[in-house]
């Protein structure tokens, strides 16, 4: 093993140590083994809630917080010890909701952290849509409605929202909101898939960099003592607090520039090309 003053390895699940199949490369779960051998600590920040998250959770065996949703949620997965929840205040999600529909676009609400199901959709058809997958590999998940904010007025507790759309206008939706709710709405922009943007909204103090610091109050490390790698833009402002940022090859191009190494890409095994190279190489 190389001579590093890294101490933890935090990866992204979606694009980056899972492949386009959602799997776990054998050689991705080999490296971060290896690590585990070498006393380097490693979980996992994810935008995924805990029940999508846990079958890959539980394959490499985390026993640290692992933060879900963005930061939103942050768990011991193996003690369930809960660190951190933030709720999206209710009348803010039905502003949100109510706006966003009227602009044509489409919102999925999300219930708690762990509740089944927890997504609640007015749309029935999501044929042609960049993120028909995402959606049909969550149908379990989803409850469909006939109106979404009146559904929505017999909630109290959203963990998050996801509004659907042109990248354009979901930007200007996402600068509005800011405008509105600076101290109750984090919105973060997790993916853009052929000019359409997935548009998340969580409560107060949601981030993966934030969550970075409640995770390292744990553990007697900095952030600089720290590896990230991840691919979408959710993955930005903690790229920016850790020591060694790393882009998978698949990333976009405004990702890559951010990082320090880029390797390759998440169907080629991108997370154990980053370990050997930063650790072993």
């Amino acid at each position: 093993m190389k001579s590093v003053s890294y101490k933890m390895f935090i990866t992204d699940l979606d694009g980056t140590l899972l492949d386009d199949r959602k799997n776990i490369p054998e050689a991705n779960l080999m490296a971060l083994k290896k690590l585990l051998e070498h006393q380097i600590l490693i979980t996992v920040f994810t935008g995924r809630n805990y029940h999508s998250a846990k079958p890959f959770i539980d394959a490499l065996d985390i026993d640290i917080p692992v933060v879900f949703q963005n930061g939103a949620f942050i768990m011991n997965p193996r003690s369930q010890e809960v660190l951190y929840q933030s709720l999206l205040p209710a009348a803010e999600a039905q502003s949100i909701t109510e706006t966003a529909l009227a602009s044509g676009f489409d919102v999925i609400a999300y219930t708690g952290f762990r509740d089944l199901p927890d997504m609640v959709v007015q749309r029935t058809d999501w044929h042609g849509s960049p993120f028909e997958a995402y959606v049909r590999h969550n149908s379990e998940r989803i409850q469909t409605v006939p109106s979404l904010p009146a559904a929505l007025r017999s909630l109290t507790d959203f963990s998050q929202l996801a509004v659907i759309g042109p990248e354009g206008e979901l930007r200007r939706l996402e600068d509005c909101i800011r405008n509105l709710y600076p101290e109750s709405v984090s919105p973060i922009l997790s993916s853009v898939l052929n000019g359409t943007g997935f548009l998340e909204f969580f409560g107060p103090h949601v981030s993966k960099g934030i969550a970075l610091e409640r995770v390292l109050e744990r553990f007697q490390i900095e952030a600089g003592q720290t590896v990230f790698i991840g691919d979408n833009y959710n993955d930005l402002e903690l790229m920016e607090k850790v020591g060694f940022p790393v882009a998978v090859g698949n990333s976009p191009e405004p990702i890559k520039k951010r990082c320090r190494l880029v390797v390759a890409g998440n169907n080629e095994s991108g997370v154990a090309d980053a370990v050997h190279r930063i650790f072993f190489q």
